[in-house]
Parts: C-alpha cells; sequence; structure tokens
C-alpha cells in the first residue's frame, strides 16, 4: 500500500469513520462498512469468537445501508433482524463475505501506519478546522444520521489529539513570543540567543512534519535486518520501532549473539560448580571413619588394656 491510497483510506476513516464496499446478495444491494474496536467489543459480548453466531453478528454490526437506507440511526432493533437475514444465506456465501470484511480491515490496519502523516497535511489541517470543537462522528459532520452511536474509531482518536496537542503547541508559541518581547527590553542580548534556539527546533519540528507529510511515517535512517547488527537509535521513532521490535520478540544477529554469549557464562558457571562439587565428594571419600574409634570398651577390654599400661609403666620403673 502506498502513500496515497492509505491517506485515501485514512480521509474516510475520519470524515465518516468507517470504510465501505457495495455486494449484492442474495438479490438484495447492501452496502457493508468496517467495524470499529467499540463495535468489535459488543460483537465478543454477543458472540464468542469461532462460533458461528460470532459470524453473523460481525455480518450484521457491519452492515451501512440496505437497499439504499441507512440502518445506523436504529441498530439495536436492525441487528437481530439481519442476523436472521445472514444465517438463512449458504455457508460458502457467508464466508465469502466475511474474507471481503476481513480483508477490508487488513486494508484499514495497513493504512493506519500512515495516520501521523496524513494528520500533518493541509487537507487534515482543514478538516480539523471545520470541526469547530465538534467530534468527527457526529451528524452536522458525516450527514449521516447514527454515526455518532458508533463512537469514535482509533484513526479519529489519534487525529483528535494529534490535532489538540498541535493546538497546545502553537498556544505556547504566541506565548513564549510575547515573553521574548516583554524580557528584550531588559536583556536584549540574552534574548536574542533565547530566540534563536527556539527558531531552530521550532523549524525542525515544523521540517519534520513536512517530511513525515510527504512520506507517510517516519522512516528508520538504518532499516532492521534480522541478518544484521543492532545500531543506536537517535530520535523517538527509531526507539519506539525498536520497543515494538522487542516486544514483538524480533531478534537480530546482534540479540542471538548477546543471549549465545550470556549461555556461555551460564554454562561456564554450571561447569565450575559440577567440578567443586565432583572435589568435595572425593574429599569426603579420603577423611576416616571416626565412628569405628569411638565405640564404649567392655569391661574386659578395660581390664586388659588396664593391665597392659600397669606392666608398661612397672618395667620402665625398674
Amino acid at each position: 500500500m502506498d502513500r496515497n491510497q492509505a491517506y485515501d483510506i485514512l480521509s474516510d476513516l475520519i470524515t465518516l469513520g468507517f470504510k465501505t464496499f457495495k455486494a449484492n446478495v442474495a438479490g438484495v444491494p447492501i452496502v457493508f462498512k468496517s467495524v470499529n474496536l467499540k463495535e468489535l467489543y459488543l460483537i465478543r459480548l454477543s458472540a464468542s469468537e469461532g462460533d458461528a453466531m460470532f459470524d453473523l453478528f460481525y455480518l450484521a454490526y457491519s452492515v451501512f445501508m440496505v437497499c439504499g437506507e441507512s440502518v445506523l440511526q436504529y441498530p439495536d432493533r436492525k441487528i437481530i433482524e439481519l442476523c436472521e437475514f445472514f444465517g438463512g444465506l449458504s455457508v460458502q456465501l457467508v464466508n465469502s463475505l466475511i474474507s471481503q470484511l476481513n480483508e477490508m480491515y487488513q486494508d484499514c490496519d495497513k493504512a493506519h501506519k500512515y495516520i501521523e502523516g496524513f494528520c500533518y497535511t493541509q487537507h487534515a489541517q482543514h478538516m480539523w478546522e471545520a470541526l469547530h470543537g465538534r467530534l468527527p462522528n457526529c451528524v452536522e459532520c458525516t450527514g449521516i444520521a447514527g454515526t455518532e452511536r458508533l463512537g469514535l474509531n482509533q484513526q479519529q482518536e489519534y487525529w483528535i489529539n494529534l490535532n489538540r496537542q498541535m493546538a497546545d503547541e502553537e498556544e505556547y508559541d504566541r506565548q513564549f513570543k510575547f515573553a521574548l518581547l516583554v524580557a528584550s527590553s531588559n536583556n536584549p542580548k540574552g534574548t536574542r540567543s533565547l530566540r534563536a534556539k527556539y527558531e531552530a527546533t521550532r523549524n525542525e519540528t515544523k521540517d519534520y512534519q513536512k517530511r513525515i507529510a510527504l512520506e507517510g511515517f517516519a522512516k528508520s535512517a538504518v532499516e532492521w535486518d534480522p541478518n544484521g547488527w543492532a545500531v543506536p537509535v537517535d530520535t523517538a521513532e527509531e526507539l519506539v520501532e525498536e520497543l515494538e521490535r522487542q516486544m514483538a520478540g524480533k531478534k537480530d544477529r546482534h540479540d542471538l549473539f548477546i543471549e549465545a554469549h550470556i549461555k556461555q557464562i551460564q554454562d561456564e558457571i554450571a561447569d565450575k560448580d559440577r567440578e567443586q562439587r565432583r572435589k568435595y565428594e572425593e574429599s569426603k571419600k579420603n577423611i576416616p571413619d571416626l565412628d569405628g574409634f569411638q565405640r564404649i570398651l567392655t569391661p574386659d577390654e578395660m581390664k586388659s588394656r588396664f593391665n597392659r599400661v600397669g606392666s608398661k609403666i612397672l618395667t620402665r620403673n625398674s
């Protein structure tokens, strides 16, 4: 998927809240839409994944229009009717519709990679200015009754948060420049230095936004290679990619080298421990058994030993 295709999909996901495709199902013209995470949560509450009812609910929640009429404004009443309708279709037709919906969902998921670049485009900025503080899923913005009941999808949430962040940055920029203007009367030289540093950072941010808008997403300076060695990360985007790669369990040559080195050290420690245990066991075998020399003598043995000692003493004295 290239940037233009992704931007077209993101435009629909943000302005309408979903992506659509048309199909003629058993002679009935139906327009299907992509479901968001909130709708998917409701589907999972209605049925377990893998069950036949889950597919029926998935199809029912994915319907946007039937015979040219939107079903979004009264979904609660239509869900059961749509489940009954899809339940009367053949298994092959249901599976075919599910495959098309999954393919559309995968396209939306691929396009999400370009969401940051799309938010920096002039088109996205004009869309934000047209809201005037309203949510993008309101009927005044979409022109479709019932879209406000769908909630916000993840692309809309990201777009709103990023635009609010940029609005805060613009306000900070105005306040900071006003503070510099006031401070310049007392310390012109220090103000010029501070202004130059601020403008350099500000211009760097704007250049980054323009570059991302053209490329679609932040590309790493060095592409990750499972057969290559790890390289230092220099930007926040590269750090996020590195953390995502580690959380996913992907390992490159550097990771495998470190794991092998740690295992080698652990094996050496285990070998030394076994050798020490072996030497200890051998040393125990060389210690005499003292139990045989510490038994109590019988009266006859004591008398015989006493007589021998006494006779030696008498012989020595004579």
